[in-house]
């Protein structure tokens, strides 16, 4: 085994996976032109959906924490685990799970007073999922004037196609639920990546 020849190999295959994920990360929409972060603009907020098994492939369901009677624990899952990780890498971040029956807490909203950005992710958050909308427009109630918002549609993007929100909004998707997806939104966040993708269906 040629390990220079293997570690070579290793490394253009990464390359080209993050020109792929690069390639399929879309800015749906910033019309306040919020993005990219910067490192020093303060702590950030992050909700993530409680996990889900969607996809066996990705979720790994058996894997999953439920309680006795089936129900899922709130869990963030290894990819919103991921995810977290990459922007703590960047600056402060509180993790929240939130699920359909999230209420915020006092102890979120200071949290959210202090955030300087609410990054807040969906999945699926259409028909069945749309509970994640109504949490997302629960929290912007509570978020302060002029803090910035970031959604990041982690699964199919119909969910944040036709959203209206109003105010410092920005719109990403990331058109699949991996680690390498979420941690790529998290570089076009920040700027280190520019988002190439482009949304395959329209909004009516």
């Amino acid at each position: 085994l040629d390990l220079d020849a293997w570690n070579e190999l290793k490394s253009n295959n990464l390359e080209l996976s993050k020109e792929a994920y690069a390639a399929s990360v879309t800015v749906v929409k910033d019309p306040g032109s919020i993005l990219p972060l910067s490192d020093s603009d303060g702590p950030i907020m992050g909700f993530t959906p409680i996990m889900e098994s969607v996809n066996p492939a990705v979720d790994d369901a058996e894997g999953l924490q439920r309680d006795a009677a089936g129900r899922l624990h709130n869990t963030a899952g290894p990819s919103y685990t991921a995810f977290a990780a990459a922007i703590s890498k960047r600056t402060t971040v509180h993790h929240a799970i939130y699920s359909s029956d999230t209420t915020i807490s006092p102890s979120t909203q200071e949290y959210l007073q202090q955030a300087s950005t609410v990054v807040f992710a969906t999945r699926n958050g259409f028909d069945r999922g749309s509970w994640q909308i109504d949490c997302l427009k629960k929290v912007i109630v509570k978020v302060g004037e002029g803090q910035k918002i970031v959604v990041v549609s982690t699964c199919a993007p119909y969910d944040v196609l036709g959203l209206q929100l109003e105010g410092p909004v920005a719109v990403l998707a990331t058109m699949e639920f991996t680690i390498p997806a979420l941690e790529t939104a998290v570089e076009t966040i920040f700027g280190t990546v520019q988002a190439k993708g482009v949304v395959p269906v329209q909004y009516a």
